[in-house]
């Protein structure tokens, strides 16, 4: 997440009067988790997204076409390659 929306989140947890332990539990991370992103060591578009609606800011492009979550990744999970 970039800067200028880091600050735009900031702002509106303001406006909210939430915490980011509020915030986690709305979006469904954990707050450390949602911290990792704020701070721009983790790059998780899908979870970007979801702060970004749960705080009712605009939506920005993803910069990555993985999915909407892990819903997408799990599905495969378990099936064997057929021989």
């Amino acid at each position: 997440m970039d800067e200028e929306t880091v600050k735009e989140v900031k702002i509106a947890l303001i406006r909210r009067e939430w915490t980011q332990g509020d915030l986690s539990f709305h979006i469904g991370v954990s707050q450390a988790y949602l911290s990792l992103i704020l701070n721009g060591r983790r790059e998780v578009p899908w979870i970007e997204q979801r702060v970004l609606t749960a705080l009712g800011l605009q939506e920005r492009p993803s910069g990555s076409q993985r999915g909407n979550g892990p819903e997408k990744r799990r599905r495969n999970r378990g099936r064997v390659a057929a021989t």
